[in-house]
C-alpha cells in the first residue's frame, strides 16, 4: 500500500536525523548526523504502529487501531463497523435486534438512509437488516473523486450522514455512487488512544513500510530513528491535488487508477494515488477525458500512448468550415465519449456555443 509520494533519493551523510528512546517517545533525544548513526546502528527493527497527525498534532498509534481506505476492498459500498452494534429489523434503534455484530466486522451497504443504512452481513448472501451509520467506516468516507451513475467524476470534500459534499458545495446522495478513487495518505482511528478519539481521521505520516533503526550513542544507550526521506517536487498524492482549485477530472470507466486532473496544469496517474504533471500543458485548464480504450484527451489534444506524448485531434479549419462561419476563438469546455470511436464536444467560438460529434482518428466531427 503507498501511502505517500516520498521518493528515497540518496541522502548526503551529514544530514541531520531526529532520533528517539523508543518507539513511543513523542519528543526526540536528540539529533546526530546519517553517517553516525549509521556507524553505530545495531538492528532494525520492524514497526507495527504509525506516525499519524491530527489538527497538527503528531502520535503513534498501533497498526491495528486503524482503518486504511485498501481495508475496505475495492466496491463503493464496502464499510466496517467502528464499535460492537446490534443489527436491527428496521431503521430504528427501537426495532427488533437480528445479531449483534463485533467491532470490526465487515459489511455491505445495500441502501443508504439519514440516520441508518441497510446491510448485508455474512456469506454467501448474508443477513440483512440496519446499522446505524455512525457506527460505520464507509469505503465513501475516503473518497477524493467520484463517479456519479452518468459517469462523470466529481471531486470530493467530506461526507455527511448518507451524502457526500463535493468540492463545489453540491451534495451526492451515497446511493448515487457508481466508483471512486480514494485517498491517500489518511486512515480512520477505530481503537482510540489520550490523543486520538475513536471515529477521528487522520493523516498518515510515516507507514509500516519505514522500519525503525537501533543504533548505540554514547551518554544515550540504545536510541530509536528512521531515515530521512525526500520529497519530490514534481510529482502530488491525492491528497495534495484535492488542495487545488479542480477544474476538470476523469478515469478510465473500468479502471479508475487511470485518471487525469486539471487543476492550473494537467496531471496523470496511473495507480490512483501519485501524480505526475504533464509539463507540456503548463498551468493550463482544460476539459480531461479518459476514455474506454485507454485514450487521454486534454483540450484539442490527445494521446494513445498513456501520456508519453500528445497530438491536436481537432483540426480548426475543418471546424471553421463545419460551423460556416471565420473563428475568431475556440475554447473546448466539455468532453465526453459517446462510443468505442467517437466524443462529443461542447466548444464556444467567441460568439456562441456548439456541439460537435465525431471520431479524433479521422479528425471528422459533425455539428449536434
Amino acid at each position: 500500500m503507498l501511502l505517500s509520494l516520498l521518493l528515497a533519493l540518496p541522502l548526503t551523510a551529514d544530514v541531520g536525523v531526529y532520533f528517539y528512546r523508543d518507539t513511543a517517545s513523542r519528543f526526540a533525544s536528540g539529533q546526530k548526523s546519517l553517517a553516525e548513526l549509521e556507524r553505530t546502528r545495531l538492528r532494525t527493527q520492524n514497526s507495527t504502529s504509525f506516525l499519524v497527525e491530527k489538527d497538527g498534532r503528531e502520535s503513534w498509534i498501533e497498526k491495528t487501531s486503524l482503518v486504511f481506505p485498501d481495508d475496505l476492498g475495492t466496491h463503493p459500498h464496502q464499510a466496517r463497523l467502528l464499535v460492537p452494534s446490534a443489527l436491527k429489523l428496521q431503521a430504528s434503534y427501537d426495532s427488533r435486534t437480528l445479531l449483534s455484530l463485533p467491532e470490526l466486522s465487515d459489511v455491505w451497504v445495500v441502501e443508504y438512509f439519514e440516520e441508518f443504512a441497510r446491510v448485508r452481513f455474512g456469506d454467501p448472501l448474508g443477513v440483512e437488516g440496519f446499522l446505524p451509520l455512525q457506527h460505520l467506516v464507509l469505503k465513501a468516507d475516503f473518497a477524493a473523486f467520484v463517479a456519479r451513475q452518468d459517469g462523470r467524476w466529481l471531486p470530493v470534500k467530506h461526507r455527511e450522514r448518507n451524502r457526500l459534499i463535493l468540492q463545489d458545495g453540491q451534495a451526492l446522495a451515497l446511493q448515487d455512487i457508481r466508483h471512486l478513487v480514494q485517498k491517500t495518505q489518511v486512515a480512520r482511528v477505530i481503537k482510540g488512544t489520550s490523543r486520538l478519539s475513536s471515529g477521528n481521521f487522520v493523516k498518515v505520516l510515516r507507514d509500516n513500510g519505514e522500519p525503525w533503526l537501533v543504533s548505540q550513542l554514547p551518554g544515550h544507550g540504545e536510541v530509536y530513528w528512521r531515515r530521512p526521506r525526500v520529497t519530490s517536487t514534481d510529482r502530488w498524492t491525492t491528497s495534495e491535488l484535492l488542495k487545488m482549485e479542480i477544474y476538470s477530472v476523469s478515469f478510465h470507466p473500468r479502471n479508475p487508477k487511470l485518471g487525469l486532473v486539471s487543476a492550473d496544469g494537467v496531471f496523470l496517474t496511473q495507480d490512483g494515488e501519485n501524480w505526475s504533471k504533464l509539463s507540456a500543458f503548463k498551468n493550463l485548464n482544460v476539459p480531461v477525458l479518459v476514455t474506454e480504450a485507454g485514450k487521454l484527451f486534454v483540450g484539442h489534444q490527445w494521446s494513445e500512448n498513456l501520456g508519453q506524448s500528445f497530438k491536436p485531434y481537432l483540426k480548426f479549419d475543418q471546424v471553421a468550415q463545419s460551423v460556416r462561419e471565420p473563428l475568431s476563438s475556440l475554447k473546448i469546455e466539455s468532453l465526453v465519449a459517446v462510443s468505442a470511436q467517437n466524443v462529443q464536444l461542447q466548444i464556444h467560438t467567441g460568439t456562441r456555443r456548439l456541439s460537435l460529434l465525431g471520431n479524433p482518428s479521422t479528425h471528422s466531427f459533425i455539428l449536434r
